[in-house]
């Protein structure tokens, strides 16, 4: 079992190419630091998938909520040096996002088969 790791957004970047009025693909990069003080660097492309005025609403930065009118998921590559998490380095992991008013919740799940890590 991975351990919980919360920390917030330094700084970083997001793009966002827009394929049609549904359907749009992330590119992001972001800075983090956790709660304990480490440094992590996250990677992440994703899609949305939504309809045109859900979407619209999502490039405005305003919320919505995952159902059948919206699909939003991601696939980070994490990095740090930190000894505490190097497990990071060499795990996959799934990310969805959650906006409100001026905050950006990202979440990060490990894909973790359930055994020792090596």
């Amino acid at each position: 079992s991975t351990p919980a790791v919360k920390g917030t957004v330094l700084g970083g970047h997001d793009w966002q190419i827009l394929h049609s009025d549904r359907h749009a693909e992330l590119d992001a990069r972001y800075n983090l630091r956790t709660e304990d003080g480490h440094l992590i660097y996250v990677r992440a492309s994703g899609r949305r998938y939504a309809t045109p005025e859900v979407l619209q609403k999502l490039l405005r930065g305003e919320p919505a909520q995952r159902g059948p009118d919206y699909y939003g998921a991601s696939t980070p590559l994490i990095e740090t040096g930190a000894p505490a998490l190097l497990w990071m380095n060499y795990h996959a992991f799934i990310g969805n996002a959650r906006s409100e008013k001026n905050v950006q919740h990202l979440r990060f799940f490990v894909v973790d088969y359930g055994g020792p890590n090596p």
